[in-house]
């Protein structure tokens, strides 16, 4: 029987966590992962060969300071949707955390307005209070657009022009 050598490769490590996290309900991240229904396609679940082929060939795959990243952090692990990304490309990449208000950046505070911000290379800016989650998330998109942060996804603004939607 053929083995690939690759056990005790980093690459191993990350296409079997990859697996592990989005299959096995015991794994302590399943709860983000497959339990969200992110599954890994079938030609990676089923060939490291295959995942590696297309992980090394992207770009920055041998950058130091870069890891794997889905693009679309609700997508599935599957070629289109992955790319090699910096930490701050990835934190801003990353889902909405469980916040009150549902949007990215906004919180809610006890003067009844929304606090509108962003993290930029750990650095809280804050854009102000606003009368609701969306004219606060809206804040934040134009700041996004007006500093031309690609890496941070629109939550409410769909194009990049100056105008409010």
């Amino acid at each position: 029987m053929k083995t690939h050598g690759l056990s005790y490769s980093v690459m191993y490590s990350r296409w079997y966590n990859m697996i592990y996290r989005c299959e096995n309900p015991k794994s302590h991240k399943f709860h983000n992962y497959g339990a969200r229904g992110i599954e890994v396609c079938d030609k990676w679940r089923n060939s490291i060969e295959a995942y590696i082929d297309y992980v090394m060939d992207l770009p920055n795959a041998k950058e130091e300071g870069y890891t794997l990243d889905r693009i679309n952090v609700n997508g599935n692990y599957e070629p289109g949707n992955m790319r090699w990304a910096s930490a701050h490309t990835q934190v801003a990449n990353s889902k909405n955390g469980k916040q009150k208000s549902g949007y990215k950046g906004v919180y809610p505070r006890p003067i009844n307005k929304f606090e509108a911000g962003i993290t930029l290379h750990r650095k809280k800016i804050y854009l102000g209070y606003h009368g609701s989650p969306r004219d606060a998330a809206i804040a934040r998109d134009q700041y996004i657009i007006d500093n031309e942060l690609w890496e941070y996804p629109l939550q409410v603004l769909t194009n990049h022009s100056n105008n409010v939607t």
